[in-house]
Parts: structure tokens; C-alpha cells; sequence
């Protein structure tokens, strides 16, 4: 069986695009620190 759980892939595709979301504030916050 090669076909991929859609909701494991659903949750893995999620995992990356948090951490993506996360990479992408950090990098914000360091360019400008907001306070």
C-alpha cells in the first residue's frame, strides 16, 4: 500500500506551515524589534 493517510499528511503539511509561521515571526522580530 503506497497511498499516504490523507489526514496524516494533512497533519504533518500543518507541522511545516507552523513552523514556517514561526521562522517567519522570528526573522520579523529580529529585523524589527517591536516594543
Amino acid at each position: 500500500m503506497k497511498k499516504q493517510d490523507p489526514k496524516k499528511k494533512n497533519l504533518e503539511d500543518i507541522k511545516k506551515e507552523k513552523l514556517a509561521l514561526k521562522l517567519r515571526e522570528n526573522l520579523k522580530k529580529r529585523k524589527k524589534p517591536t516594543k
